[in-house]
């Protein structure tokens, strides 16, 4: 394996880490906080965190945005900001945490490939699609685990196609933000991005939600606020951002596979979720979609 994968794929560890604490403190907070509100808190903290580190990295660096690359901008700031904030906190409100951790890191691979490749000519090598199609199958299984457990129209199936809902939109951000990586750098994407949805979900948030009492928060959402805030999101995306533009999108989306394995032990040890013999299977599979494109070193399969 060459030195730049691996430095893409170290970055996409880093990302799982983070991430995988992301599922477990908003399941411990899920009740505590409107979703909307979170959200607005979530990126006001991590626009503040990386306002510091734009201005040491990415300030020199000139980049002349046109107006394609705004309305690209804006769709990451819709679809990964936005969106997918408001379906995972929704998400854990009615399903467990180990649900989500495995259904939306397993779906967003073969989302974004289907997105990636008709859009950008990306097409993906035949290793890539084995991993994609072993994360699929992971991802059935668990969706299975819960409708035997818990029926069809039971609360926990309603939070796991939240989560499916989640991936869509992730995908969409990925996708997206491929077309920027190259030229735009991440700490300037990630914070235009989070400053971005910040600003527009605000207005949403106080009209569905009225304006929140700060007093009356738990520490346990204050706590998932500044974790989302800046070690899920103001060190994930950026680290986030960087693996997809050195792997590539096909080396780097399999690496999520290692949300569900850091995501499902931290239910099970910290928030003493229930696993059942198809959350295991299922995860492994998942885990198992990042080994297959991995076997390959150089750029090929972006």
């Amino acid at each position: 394996m060459s030195g730049t994968p691996f430095r893409g794929y170290l970055l996409m560890v880093i990302t799982a880490v983070f991430w995988a604490g992301a599922w477990l403190t908003a399941r411990v907070a899920a009740h505590d906080a409107p979703p909307m509100t979170v959200t607005v808190g979530r990126f006001a903290v991590a626009s503040l965190l990386l306002l510091p580190v734009w201005w040491r990295l990415g300030r020199g660096k000139a980049v002349r945005l046109n107006g394609a690359d705004w309305i690209v901008l804006l769709g990451m700031s819709v679809s990964g900001i936005m969106l997918y904030t408001v379906l995972f906190l929704i998400g854990v409100q009615h399903a467990p945490a180990s649900d989500g951790a495995v259904i939306t890191p397993g779906l967003v691979g073969p989302f974004t490939i289907l997105l990636v490749w008709p859009l950008m000519g990306d097409r993906p090598q035949p290793r890539v699609i084995a991993g994609t199609l072993l994360s699929l199958t992971g991802v059935v299984l668990v969706g299975w685990s819960a409708v035997r457990h818990a029926g069809v129209d039971s609360g926990r199936v309603t939070g796991d196609l939240y989560f499916v809902a989640g991936a869509c939109a992730w995908a969409s951000y990925t996708a997206l933000g491929r077309k920027l990586a190259d030229r735009v750098p991440a700490a300037t994407g990630v914070l235009l991005c989070t400053s971005i949805g910040a600003v527009a979900m605000l207005p949403i948030a106080l009209l569905h939600d009225g304006v929140p009492d700060l007093r009356a928060w738990s520490p346990a959402a204050w706590v998932n606020v500044l974790y989302l805030g800046s070690f899920g999101t103001a060190v994930a995306f950026t680290t986030y951002y960087l693996a997809v533009r050195i792997a590539g999108v096909g080396r780097a989306m399999p690496a999520l596979g290692l949300v569900p394995f850091f995501g499902v032990l931290g239910a099970a040890l910290l928030l003493g979720e229930h696993l059942t013999p198809l959350h295991a299977v299922g995860g492994a599979l998942v885990i198992a979609g990042i080994l297959v494109p991995a076997m390959r070193s150089g750029r090929h399969g972006r």
